[in-house]
């Protein structure tokens, strides 16, 4: 009865036992195997697998998402489950949507790292990005190796481009590996110094999404549902003078490619947008071709004041001029010689700006023509120029500054405006130091107003009548001449005073 038992239980359960034991082995082993494979917890990507034996370090790029025209953080990733002394990485990204603003390792992992260093284009490779820090350069301080654990080690300023057709985009950012895998590029050293190939970690590529901004409604600058209003023209110009103040979402820069040139909130668009204004909301001009107009900027400065100038074939329609200084300009100082369009000037930090245009629709005319001057402004730097043609195209600019040419003799110019209310502008040259006196007489030639009656250097020199005689009243209208005296000669012109 017992034999009969035995063979019973092993017949019905031997299986059984057996299928249980092969269970636990397998369990055993995928512990085993799991234990020595970490993946780190990244925000996303796509696994790169370089090898089939134990891992203990995994290199992991960002997952993000910016949209068009955005400045964001890209971070680049390691964990190490055993200390690190160095890394040498070169990654790739689409230049086309994507520039690099800078690259650090402060706030990161690799912050206390002696030796960091990176290149752009790497290999000549648009987009490449190569990234070597190195824990303790020889020498005589002493800087650990980074010591186990996860989290960012190199840190990636980009800016996305703000060109609206990129939304919606998907854009990879990946691990470059030139030729076969046993290369230098995304290699680690282990606290001896002996290299950690690529074989022995685990690489996931990364990516930046363009978001989607939502329904576009071009014109529509202050999101107030209505495009193509004044409201809209005038937010658009406090714009440019204080984007901190008056900052465009990526909603509004959309909204404000009024020319279509995929370029968002330029000086063109906004000539653009008041053309439709003006026009009774007729279509805005709509870019069709990559002929832009060209012009020449140039400015010239002397001891007094800096005259701006540009030569174009084209009818301006506004500029948008960026000057750092420390010389705060002050828009009483800012003289335009066209007294239909509009300047407005504001200052953050260091850096003026000054913005022409017209609400009105009116334009600056093509050819050579000296159009703005800054009186006292001597010490600065142009960072930027940005012209519109008028019909809302933004032009080609190439800046160029004039050495000041002294006069080879003196010069009193037609004033501006002539006829004129309620002032006008006198410019007058001198080819020396001398001293110099600018009257205005009547037609019975007794004075009215003295101008200017002192020593002024060599140069061109303005003065501005108000319309008014030496006792601050004002005079009546007619006819009224100017007279330069210096020792050099006496020049006289006539102006027409009309209110």
């Amino acid at each position: 009865m017992i034999f009969v038992w035995r063979k019973v239980f092993l017949s019905r359960f031997g299986i059984s036992l057996w299928f249980g034991l092969l269970i636990v082995a397998v369990l055993m082993a995928g512990s085993a195997l799991a234990g020595s494979s970490p993946v780190i917890p990244a925000k996303g990507g796509s696994p790169l697998q370089t090898g089939i034996e134990a891992i203990n370090y995994s290199l992991s790029l960002d997952v993000d998402s910016a949209y068009p025209g955005d400045v964001f953080s890209y971070q680049i990733y390691l964990e190490n489950l055993e200390a690190v002394a160095s890394f040498d990485l070169l990654i790739n990204y689409d230049p086309s949507v994507l520039s690099v603003i800078g690259l650090t390792t402060e706030q990161t992992r690799a912050a206390d790292f002696e030796y960091f260093t990176y290149s752009y284009d790497a290999d000549n490779v648009p987009g490449n990005i190569r990234i070597s820090g190195i824990a303790d350069e020889p020498g005589d301080s002493i800087v650990s190796p980074m010591p186990a654990g996860s989290g960012a080690v190199a840190e990636i300023e980009f800016q996305v481009a703000g060109n609206i057709a990129f939304q919606g985009y998907m854009v990879p950012v990946r691990f470059v590996f030139p030729g076969d895998l046993g290369g230098k590029d995304n290699t680690l050293t282990d606290a001896s110094g002996t290299r950690i190939e690529t074989s022995s970690i685990n690489y996931t590529n990364g990516s930046v999404q363009i978001l989607k901004i939502g329904d576009i409604n071009i014109g529509d600058i202050n999101l107030n549902g209505l495009d193509f209003e004044i409201s809209d023209a005038i937010y658009f110009s406090n714009f440019y003078m204080n984007p901190y103040q008056y900052p465009l979402n990526p909603l509004q820069m959309a909204n404000s490619d009024i020319n279509g040139d995929y370029m968002a909130a330029t000086i063109a668009d906004l000539v653009a947008l008041i053309n439709v204004i003006v026009n009774s909301g007729s279509s805005a001009l709509r870019i069709t071709d990559n002929d832009a107009p060209v012009a020449t900027f140039s400015y010239e400065t002397s001891d007094i004041n800096t005259l701006l100038s540009y030569e174009t074939s084209t009818d301006v329609g506004g500029l948008l001029i960026s000057i750092v200084t420390d010389q705060p300009i002050d828009p009483a100082t800012v003289s335009i010689n066209d007294a239909d369009m509009s300047v407005a000037v504001g200052r953050i930090g260091n850096e003026s700006r000054i913005l022409v245009y017209s609400f009105d629709g009116h334009t600056l005319p093509s050819g050579k023509q000296a159009f703005l001057s800054i009186d006292g402004l001597t010490e600065f730097t142009i960072s930027s120029v940005s012209m519109s043609s008028a019909d809302g195209r933004l032009v080609d600019i190439s800046l160029v500054r004039k050495e000041v040419v002294l006069p080879e003799k003196v010069t009193l110019f037609q004033n501006y405006p002539n006829p004129f209310n309620p002032e006008t502008r006198i410019d007058f040259s001198l080819p020396e130091t001398a001293r110099v006196r600018l009257a205005v007489f009547n037609l019975l030639g007794r004075e009215v107003n003295v101008l200017i009656d002192d020593v002024v250097p060599a140069g061109v020199h303005s003065s501005v009548w108000d319309g008014s005689d030496q006792s601050g009243r004002a005079v009546a209208s007619g006819v009224y001449y100017y007279r330069l005296e210096s020792k050099f000669e006496n020049v006289s012109r006539k102006m027409v005073l009309l209110k």
